[in-house]
């Protein structure tokens, strides 16, 4: 088997025999004595540069659609979290985001709501003022069209939904993402890259891996040092420099 597939089979078992010791049930948790293998990701992340950031938020703002993928950029979020998001989920004056639901789409009910799978990924993230004014404007922009609709508007409370309060199709997001890429000329990346930026330039920032990892919602600090910790070529290069100050001050 696979060492990814053995690690998770570990993890499974640790929390399964952890759980017993808890209850009384065995002395020792037989788990611990083992070693699972290390997986090794040989695969590069294709993040974009600074500029290329900066390109592409200049067009969808040009375009008012930023709301969406600012949000994603500066919170972390997962795409159906944020599709699945609700006007009183966000405290504007605390300046914080309650991640609590995920939408997605299945193929016996079609698009539904949902409660975040784990503990962990229902979360509260602090978000800085630059969001808060985008969330504000993006909320004002959608009252009004609410009053254009009237009584057609669904009320559903979305914080990202079609015009006339909709949800929105998942797969309709995607397109929309990957034409402003086409259109910005810059580096195709997927949608959850957009988190892989946020988690990445924090890491890069020296961050606590543990706020990074409370974050995202991830359970262990362990997962968010696996799959986060490599960063930008800027942001490489940014280091380096830092190194060489250092050094020669």
């Amino acid at each position: 088997m696979s060492p990814a597939y053995i690690r998770i089979m570990y993890s499974l078992l640790n929390q399964a025999f952890d759980k017993a010791l808890k209850w009384k049930l065995i002395k020792h948790n037989p788990v611990l004595d083992s070693s699972p293998p290390v997986v090794k990701n040989n695969k590069k992340k294709s993040l974009w540069t600074l500029q290329e950031k900066k390109n592409f938020i200049d067009l969808v703002k040009k375009k008012g659609i930023e709301a969406p993928y600012i949000t994603t950029i500066f919170t972390g979020m997962r795409r159906g979290e944020v599709l699945g998001l609700k006007w009183s989920d966000i405290d504007f004056n605390g300046g914080t985001i309650h991640v609590q639901r995920s939408l997605t789409r299945t193929r016996k009910n079609g698009i539904i709501l949902k409660e975040v799978k784990t503990e962990s990924s229902n979360r509260i993230i602090a978000i800085s003022d630059f969001l808060v004014n985008i969330l504000r404007e993006h909320q004002n922009n959608q009252a009004i069209n609410r009053k254009k609709f009237g009584k057609l508007y669904s009320v559903n409370d979305f914080v990202f939904c079609t015009l006339d309060g909709k949800s929105i199709e998942p797969r309709n997001l995607l397109r929309q993402f990957q034409h402003q890429i086409e259109e910005a000329k810059i580096s195709k990346i997927t949608f959850h890259d957009l988190r892989h930026l946020h988690a990445t330039t924090f890491m890069a920032l020296g961050e606590n891996p543990k706020i990074v990892a409370d974050r995202l919602g991830h359970s262990r600090v362990q997962v968010t040092l696996d799959f986060y910790s490599h960063v930008s070529p800027d942001l490489q290069r940014k280091i380096a420099e830092k190194f060489e100050k250092a050094l020669f001050r």
